[in-house]
């Protein structure tokens, strides 16, 4: 993928990737947010963890996907979790399984 399409009202706007700061699945959406706000779109996570470049965005857990040029800082939690902070604020959680990964991923 080189863009996503995502939805606004009935009309469909076409979002670079690089706009992307993370994606997550919310109550069976799947919601692309970037700095303008939270879209939502029509992929699967599956799909977009298949289908994005993995040198750019990563899977930190079953319901978030994040663009690593967004993550500010790697804070890990008592039980091998952790917290990825955005460099605009936003909390994300990593699963234990994907805190080496992620760790890996940012260096």
């Amino acid at each position: 993928l080189k863009r996503l399409t995502v939805h606004i009202g009935k009309r469909l706007r076409v979002v670079p990737l690089d706009e992307v700061r993370w994606i997550g699945a919310e109550e069976g959406f799947v919601f692309v947010h970037t700095r303008d706000g939270r879209y939502r779109t029509d992929f699967t996570l599956g799909e977009l963890e298949e289908r994005l470049p993995p040198e750019d965005f990563i899977r930190t857990h079953r319901s978030t996907i994040v663009n690593l040029d967004a993550a500010y800082e790697f804070v890990p939690e008592p039980a091998g979790t952790a917290v990825l902070r955005l460099r605009d604020g936003t909390e994300v959680k990593v699963a234990r399984r994907r805190t080496e990964e992620v760790k890996a991923a940012l260096t």
